[in-house]
């Protein structure tokens, strides 16, 4: 099992981590897949090295994952959606409400990918990334807090200074207004592990 240290060494199937939709770790129609031995680990992309994604938008540096989608999920990933662990030793993560528990953020979605049982990339929370986040309610603004909520797999804002109510997993840094391009609300900056309020 994969320890998930930093690696380089990852397969990246389509050429964009905000498209891998494998079958089987690291690619192939048949197990143990191409790369069976990547579930897990974690690649970190440079501001002057991300040009692996599809979306112009995702283009922000940080640290993936190689993670697992539930294959019992009905609900798809979206471009800026909350990851939660389903089984955080084998790496499996969800998009359902269900799975939606402070202590289980995973991380964010890079898109509509992976589908249900396969595998791709989320951006996790760790010092120095960012990240398209999508929020629920009013527009966030720049400073505000961004924060996982149980129930949820979008995010919630609190104000500066405000009593937080969730896990805190970074700053939002510019707000884009209304429901933003793709789904996606901000940008948040200074991603780092959740922390209890």
């Amino acid at each position: 099992m994969s320890d998930g240290d930093l690696s380089q060494g990852l397969r990246v199937s389509t050429g964009n981590f905000d498209t891998v939709n494998d079958d089987n770790p690291g690619g192939g129609s048949s197990a143990p897949g191409f790369a069976p031995s990547q579930l897990g680990k974690k690649v970190k992309v440079a501001a002057d090295s991300v040009l692996n994604f599809s979306l112009t938008e995702n283009r922000l540096p940080g640290t993936l994952q190689y993670v697992r989608s539930l294959s019992t999920d009905t609900q798809l990933p979206t471009l800026g959606a909350l990851a939660f662990w389903n089984d955080r030793t084998n790496f499996i993560a969800s998009t359902a409400v269900a799975s939606a528990t402070v202590e289980n953020f995973a991380g964010i979605w890079l898109g509509s990918y992976p589908n249900s049982g396969k595998y791709g990339f989320i951006k996790i929370a760790e010092d120095g990334g960012k990240a398209l986040v999508s929020f629920a309610g009013s527009t966030p603004a720049a400073g505000e807090i961004a924060q996982a909520q149980t129930g949820s797999n979008v995010a919630t804002r609190v104000t500066a200074g405000t009593d937080i109510k969730g896990y805190s997993f970074g700053v939002i840094e510019t707000a884009k207004g209304g429901t933003g391009s793709y789904g996606a609300d901000a940008v948040v900056v200074s991603l780092r592990a959740p922390v209890s309020a």
